[in-house]
């Protein structure tokens, strides 16, 4: 990645660009060459870009990176003239048609309904942003239009079995959470309030909520959280305080103040029992990711990185493996490309098809996941121009037992997620690896949002829900329940 990468990520586009492209380089005072690769990873020389490979099919306009050795490109992206054609490992296909629009009276999915909100896009400069009216609407497998499901609400979360719906409500005069469960099985609602300045972190694998509260952060030490778990069910809660030795832990508390994010992160497994967090090193501005045994004190996996990455690493459900990024430095130079590993909670890495990835090198990723089966991977690359000061989200698919890499695209619309994309904010997968996002394009001059389902292994999709213009939609999950309830 170019030097944007050490900034923050595209939040506000103007300031944003403006920062970061007059930056310099940063240098840690170490040789780039002297740096280790990730155990697999291609030396650049080996890297073959686009324009130059073999293997160009017009017709399904199908690109393989030639295997074959090559002299070393000459790769040196800056923020005002990114390479248009980007450099991809050797084997790894790029199938650059879009998928099949399906126009069918029938739902791609097999069962249950998809819930989303609605709302006016607050900005062309923040389109993956709406203000969200109350209401909770589903699109059901049955054939029924969307229905209104909750009135008096708006986003929220879904738990993994599907079962329960989850949202929040800040009181900011009286400093409380307001957190309301509804059972979609049935009408009963379990409501509570806890302080203000919890978070919600994500669900565990046997449905509860985890909420936590950063008490304290200390540079170099460790962290103070305040975690706070809720049993809808049981209708019960527990709250634990948790001090977090983490020898060397990187974070920056003013850019915080600056722009409400942090420089390093500390990813907590579900079962809490793990950490994945950022260590600096001795040079001025290379770090080391740490999957850390918070019992027993033991660093079960470590790994250089030539810069942070903007995006949160992302736990499995079961907490079986965790997904994250490290930036790679590209020979002689400052620059890197981003290189996306999936660690399991032993510190084995899975093994991948060789990297990097289409559009990784180009700009930075904005999340990633796994599909439920774990056969496909999807990651988010921020395509930016800093001479329009725009920027724009790319999804791609990858299949690790093909070594093919398709894009989540259709002519004229660009994949819509924040910057940087949360929990479910990019998209949010179904059973049988199918997946549900949205798309942006111009309707009647406005910027407007639709709603898509992407079956994977037939690469077809199919319109969900498409909003009025000037309105856009947020995803709130699936669920096996059909609505109406019978």
């Amino acid at each position: 990645m170019y030097t944007i990468r050490r900034c923050l990520p595209l939040m506000a586009l103007v300031i944003y660009f403006t920062a970061c492209s007059t930056q310099p380089p940063r240098n840690s005072g170490e040789p780039v060459s002297s740096r280790t690769l990730p155990q697999g990873t291609p030396d650049v020389s080996s890297l073959t870009p686009l324009a130059t490979a073999t293997g160009v099919e017009t017709a399904s306009e199908t690109v393989v990176s030639s295997p074959a050795a090559t002299p070393e490109p000459s790769f040196t992206p800056t923020p005002t003239a990114p390479s248009p054609t980007p450099i991809i490992a050797p084997g790894v296909v790029l199938r650059t048609e879009c998928p099949t629009v399906i126009n069918s009276d029938s739902p791609l999915w097999s069962d249950g309904s998809i819930l989303f909100s609605k709302g006016t896009i607050w900005s062309d400069a923040q389109p993956h942003d709406i203000a969200e009216q109350p209401g909770v609407w589903a699109v059901s497998v049955n054939g029924e239009m969307p229905g209104l499901v909750f009135e008096s609400t708006a986003g929220g979360w879904i738990s993994p079995d599907g079962s329960l719906f989850m949202s929040t409500k800040r009181d900011t005069e009286n400093l409380t959470l307001e957190v309301v469960f509804y059972n979609l099985t049935n009408d009963e609602e379990y409501r509570l309030m806890i302080p203000y300045d919890f978070r919600f972190q994500g669900w565990l694998p046997d449905g509860r909520a985890r909420f936590v509260s950063g008490v304290e952060r200390v540079l170099g030490a460790g962290e103070t959280l305040e975690i706070l778990t809720i049993d809808a069910i049981r209708q019960t809660s527990e709250s634990v305080t948790k001090e977090l030795e983490l020898p060397g832990f990187a974070f920056d508390d003013s850019e915080v103040e600056r722009f409400g994010l942090f420089y390093g992160y500390d990813a907590l497994d579900p079962t809490g029992q793990l950490i994945l967090y950022s260590v600096q090193n001795d040079g001025v501005n290379d770090f080391e990711i740490r999957l850390l045994n918070l019992q027993t004190g033991e660093v079960i996996w470590r790994q250089d990185t030539l810069y942070l990455s903007s995006s949160s690493p992302q736990w499995s459900i079961d907490g079986s493996r965790v997904l994250f990024d490290v930036s790679v430095p590209i020979t002689d130079t400052r620059n890197s490309w981003s290189k996306i590993i999936s660690l399991s909670r032993n510190g084995q890495v899975e093994e991948l098809p060789p990297q990097p990835f289409p559009f990784t090198s180009e700009g930075e990723l904005n999340g990633y996941s796994h599909s439920p089966s774990g056969r496909y991977i999807l990651y988010i690359a921020v395509e930016t121009n800093v001479q329009t000061f725009t920027a724009k989200n790319r999804a791609f698919i990858v299949d690790t037992l093909t070594w093919e890499v398709k894009e989540v695209c259709l002519p004229e619309a660009t994949f819509v997620a924040p910057i940087p994309a949360g929990i479910n904010r990019e998209g949010y997968w179904l059973p049988g690896d199918q997946f549900v996002y949205r798309l942006m394009a111009e309707r009647e001059g406005q910027l407007t949002h639709s709603l898509y389902i992407l079956d994977i292994p037939t690469w077809e999709t199919q319109l969900v829900f498409e909003s009025e213009p000037g309105y856009g939609v947020n995803i709130l999950g699936w669920t096996p329940v059909e609505f109406p309830r019978s």
